[in-house]
Protein backbone atom coordinates (compact mmCIF):
# COMPACT_ATOMS: atom_id res chain seq x y z
CA UNK A 1 0.00 0.00 0.00
CA UNK A 2 3.00 2.33 -0.44
CA UNK A 3 5.05 2.77 -3.63
CA UNK A 4 8.29 2.78 -1.62
CA UNK A 5 7.78 -0.89 -0.62
CA UNK A 6 8.69 -3.30 -3.40
CA UNK A 7 9.00 -7.07 -3.72
CA UNK A 8 10.72 -9.32 -6.24
CA UNK A 9 10.77 -13.11 -6.40
CA UNK A 10 13.62 -14.64 -4.43
CA UNK A 11 16.06 -16.48 -6.69
CA UNK A 12 18.31 -19.44 -5.90
CA UNK A 13 21.69 -20.23 -7.44
CA UNK A 14 21.32 -22.35 -10.61
CA UNK A 15 21.85 -26.09 -10.38
CA UNK A 16 24.11 -28.09 -12.67
CA UNK A 17 21.33 -28.45 -15.29
CA UNK A 18 19.76 -24.98 -14.98
CA UNK A 19 20.37 -22.18 -17.46
CA UNK A 20 20.20 -19.48 -14.78
CA UNK A 21 18.98 -18.59 -11.27
CA UNK A 22 15.77 -20.37 -10.29
CA UNK A 23 12.80 -18.84 -8.43
CA UNK A 24 12.26 -19.92 -4.82
CA UNK A 25 8.64 -20.96 -4.47
CA UNK A 26 6.44 -18.58 -2.46
CA UNK A 27 9.35 -16.40 -1.26
CA UNK A 28 10.03 -12.76 -2.10
CA UNK A 29 12.74 -10.21 -1.31
CA UNK A 30 11.17 -7.01 0.03
CA UNK A 31 12.89 -3.62 -0.04
CA UNK A 32 11.69 -0.54 1.83
CA UNK A 33 12.78 2.94 0.69
CA UNK A 34 14.13 5.35 3.26
CA UNK A 35 11.25 7.77 2.73
CA UNK A 36 8.55 5.26 3.76
CA UNK A 37 6.98 6.50 7.04
CA UNK A 38 6.95 4.22 10.08
CA UNK A 39 3.72 2.24 10.37
CA UNK A 40 1.74 -0.83 9.36
CA UNK A 41 1.05 -1.37 5.65
CA UNK A 42 -0.92 -3.87 3.60
CA UNK A 43 0.85 -6.59 1.63
CA UNK A 44 -0.91 -8.59 -1.10
CA UNK A 45 0.10 -11.22 -3.62
CA UNK A 46 -1.13 -10.71 -7.20
CA UNK A 47 -0.92 -13.65 -9.56
CA UNK A 48 -2.51 -15.62 -12.35
CA UNK A 49 -5.66 -16.39 -10.36
CA UNK A 50 -6.25 -12.96 -8.84
CA UNK A 51 -5.30 -10.97 -5.74
CA UNK A 52 -4.94 -12.28 -2.21
CA UNK A 53 -6.44 -10.76 0.91
CA UNK A 54 -4.18 -8.16 2.56
CA UNK A 55 -1.79 -9.01 5.37
CA UNK A 56 -0.04 -6.57 7.67
CA UNK A 57 3.56 -5.55 7.06
CA UNK A 58 5.37 -3.38 9.64
CA UNK A 59 7.97 -0.72 8.87
CA UNK A 60 10.09 0.62 11.74
CA UNK A 61 13.00 2.96 12.36
CA UNK A 62 14.89 1.04 15.06
CA UNK A 63 17.09 -2.05 14.85
CA UNK A 64 15.26 -5.28 14.02
CA UNK A 65 15.89 -8.46 16.04
CA UNK A 66 14.59 -11.98 15.39
CA UNK A 67 13.72 -14.58 18.01
CA UNK A 68 16.19 -17.44 18.18
CA UNK A 69 14.97 -20.85 19.36
CA UNK A 70 15.40 -22.49 21.78
CA UNK A 71 14.47 -19.64 24.15
CA UNK A 72 11.82 -21.35 26.26
CA UNK A 73 13.75 -20.88 29.52
CA UNK A 74 15.22 -17.85 31.25
CA UNK A 75 18.76 -19.16 30.78
CA UNK A 76 18.09 -19.62 27.03
CA UNK A 77 16.79 -16.08 26.47
CA UNK A 78 17.45 -14.50 23.07
CA UNK A 79 19.76 -11.51 23.67
CA UNK A 80 18.83 -8.19 22.07
CA UNK A 81 20.23 -4.68 22.29
CA UNK A 82 17.65 -2.05 23.15
CA UNK A 83 16.10 -0.11 21.56
CA UNK A 84 14.93 -2.93 19.31
CA UNK A 85 11.95 -4.20 17.37
CA UNK A 86 11.76 -7.92 18.19
CA UNK A 87 10.05 -10.30 15.76
CA UNK A 88 8.87 -13.53 17.35
CA UNK A 89 6.53 -16.46 16.95
CA UNK A 90 4.63 -18.68 19.36
CA UNK A 91 5.10 -21.59 17.02
CA UNK A 92 3.52 -24.44 19.02
CA UNK A 93 1.12 -25.06 21.87
CA UNK A 94 2.72 -24.23 25.21
CA UNK A 95 5.50 -22.15 23.65
CA UNK A 96 7.02 -19.49 25.93
CA UNK A 97 9.67 -17.10 24.60
CA UNK A 98 12.29 -15.28 26.68
CA UNK A 99 14.39 -12.26 25.68
CA UNK A 100 17.25 -10.56 27.51
CA UNK A 101 18.49 -6.97 27.30
CA UNK A 102 20.77 -4.68 29.28
CA UNK A 103 19.73 -1.29 30.63
CA UNK A 104 21.23 1.47 32.75
CA UNK A 105 19.80 2.51 36.12
CA UNK A 106 16.67 4.69 36.25
CA UNK A 107 15.76 4.26 32.60
CA UNK A 108 12.07 4.41 31.79
CA UNK A 109 11.61 1.41 29.52
CA UNK A 110 8.49 0.81 27.47
CA UNK A 111 7.69 -2.62 26.03
CA UNK A 112 4.92 -2.40 23.43
CA UNK A 113 3.61 -5.64 21.96
CA UNK A 114 1.81 -5.97 18.63
CA UNK A 115 -0.24 -9.01 17.67
CA UNK A 116 -3.82 -8.16 16.65
CA UNK A 117 -2.53 -5.07 14.85
CA UNK A 118 -0.45 -7.30 12.55
CA UNK A 119 -3.16 -9.92 11.85
CA UNK A 120 -2.00 -12.40 14.49
CA UNK A 121 -4.43 -14.52 16.56
CA UNK A 122 -2.00 -14.37 19.51
CA UNK A 123 -3.58 -13.10 22.76
CA UNK A 124 -0.27 -11.71 23.97
CA UNK A 125 0.97 -11.73 27.54
CA UNK A 126 4.23 -9.88 28.30
CA UNK A 127 6.03 -10.12 31.66
CA UNK A 128 9.22 -8.27 32.66
CA UNK A 129 11.74 -9.60 35.21
CA UNK A 130 15.00 -8.33 36.65
CA UNK A 131 18.12 -10.51 36.77
CA UNK A 132 17.07 -11.86 40.19
CA UNK A 133 13.77 -13.10 38.78
CA UNK A 134 11.60 -10.43 40.39
CA UNK A 135 8.59 -9.36 38.33
CA UNK A 136 8.65 -5.66 37.45
CA UNK A 137 5.55 -5.47 35.27
CA UNK A 138 3.15 -7.38 33.06
CA UNK A 139 0.50 -6.73 30.44
CA UNK A 140 -2.07 -8.53 28.34
CA UNK A 141 -3.73 -7.32 25.13
CA UNK A 142 -6.14 -4.56 26.15
CA UNK A 143 -8.78 -2.49 24.45
CA UNK A 144 -6.07 -1.02 22.20
CA UNK A 145 -5.30 -4.52 20.95
CA UNK A 146 -1.68 -4.36 22.01
CA UNK A 147 0.30 -4.84 25.22
CA UNK A 148 2.22 -2.16 27.08
CA UNK A 149 4.61 -2.55 30.00
CA UNK A 150 6.04 0.73 31.35
CA UNK A 151 8.65 0.42 34.09
CA UNK A 152 11.73 2.20 35.42
CA UNK A 153 14.86 0.11 35.90
CA UNK A 154 15.87 0.01 39.59
CA UNK A 155 19.55 -0.60 38.78
CA UNK A 156 21.93 -1.17 35.90
CA UNK A 157 21.92 -4.78 34.73
CA UNK A 158 20.15 -7.42 32.70
CA UNK A 159 16.38 -7.59 32.27
CA UNK A 160 14.17 -10.32 30.82
CA UNK A 161 10.94 -10.44 28.84
CA UNK A 162 8.60 -13.44 28.79
CA UNK A 163 6.05 -13.64 25.96
CA UNK A 164 3.31 -16.23 25.45
CA UNK A 165 -0.31 -16.64 24.39
CA UNK A 166 -2.81 -16.22 27.24
CA UNK A 167 -4.19 -19.72 26.58
CA UNK A 168 -0.77 -21.12 25.57
CA UNK A 169 -1.90 -21.70 22.00
CA UNK A 170 0.54 -21.60 19.13
CA UNK A 171 1.20 -22.24 15.45
CA UNK A 172 3.07 -20.65 12.56
CA UNK A 173 0.39 -17.91 12.44
CA UNK A 174 0.98 -16.78 16.06
CA UNK A 175 3.50 -14.06 15.27
CA UNK A 176 4.20 -10.87 17.23
CA UNK A 177 6.38 -7.76 17.44
CA UNK A 178 7.83 -6.10 20.52
CA UNK A 179 9.26 -2.58 20.69
CA UNK A 180 11.54 -2.37 23.74
CA UNK A 181 13.69 0.53 24.91
CA UNK A 182 13.51 4.12 26.10
CA UNK A 183 10.91 4.72 23.42
CA UNK A 184 8.02 7.20 23.17
CA UNK A 185 4.46 5.99 23.51
CA UNK A 186 1.40 8.15 22.75
CA UNK A 187 -1.60 7.46 24.99
CA UNK A 188 -4.00 10.03 23.55
CA UNK A 189 -4.27 13.42 21.88
CA UNK A 190 -6.56 16.27 22.93
CA UNK A 191 -8.75 17.55 21.40
CA UNK A 192 -9.59 14.32 19.54
CA UNK A 193 -10.96 16.22 16.51
CA UNK A 194 -10.40 19.47 14.63
CA UNK A 195 -11.85 21.56 11.83
CA UNK A 196 -10.43 20.72 8.40
CA UNK A 197 -7.81 23.01 6.92
CA UNK A 198 -4.96 24.91 8.59
CA UNK A 199 -2.63 24.26 11.52
CA UNK A 200 -4.48 23.35 14.71
CA UNK A 201 -3.12 23.22 18.28
CA UNK A 202 -3.14 19.87 20.10
CA UNK A 203 -1.77 18.45 23.32
CA UNK A 204 -0.13 15.04 23.03
CA UNK A 205 -0.08 12.84 26.16
CA UNK A 206 2.20 9.84 26.58
CA UNK A 207 5.47 8.47 27.93
CA UNK A 208 9.10 9.28 27.01
CA UNK A 209 7.89 12.13 24.81
CA UNK A 210 10.75 14.27 23.41
CA UNK A 211 10.71 17.47 25.45
CA UNK A 212 7.72 16.20 27.43
CA UNK A 213 6.61 17.92 30.63
CA UNK A 214 4.73 16.32 33.55
CA UNK A 215 1.04 16.13 32.67
CA UNK A 216 -0.32 15.66 36.18
CA UNK A 217 -2.08 12.49 35.01
CA UNK A 218 -1.41 8.80 35.55
CA UNK A 219 -2.49 5.63 33.73
CA UNK A 220 -2.33 2.42 35.78
CA UNK A 221 -0.16 4.29 38.26
CA UNK A 222 2.38 5.44 35.68
CA UNK A 223 2.80 9.21 35.15
CA UNK A 224 2.13 10.74 31.75
CA UNK A 225 3.97 13.55 30.01
CA UNK A 226 2.57 16.11 27.60
CA UNK A 227 3.78 18.24 24.71
CA UNK A 228 2.04 20.93 22.67
CA UNK A 229 2.03 20.59 18.90
CA UNK A 230 0.55 22.35 15.90
CA UNK A 231 -0.61 19.76 13.39
CA UNK A 232 -1.63 20.58 9.81
CA UNK A 233 -5.13 19.26 9.11
CA UNK A 234 -5.97 18.48 5.46
CA UNK A 235 -8.81 20.42 3.92
CA UNK A 236 -11.26 19.68 1.14
CA UNK A 237 -13.27 16.57 0.45
CA UNK A 238 -10.31 14.25 1.15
Amino acid sequence: SHPGIKAVQKMAEPGPFDKGPQPVENQFVVTVAGNVPVGVYEARAVGKYGTSNPRAFSVGDIAEAIESEPNNKLEEATEVTQPAAINGQSNSAGDVDYFKFTAAARQRITVTGYASAIDSPLDMVVVVYDEKGRQLGSSRDGLREDSLVDFTTPAAGDYFLKVHDAAYRGSADYVYRLHVGVLPVIDFVFPPAARAGGNRPFTVYGRNLPGGQPAGLTVDGRPLEKISANIPIPGGAA
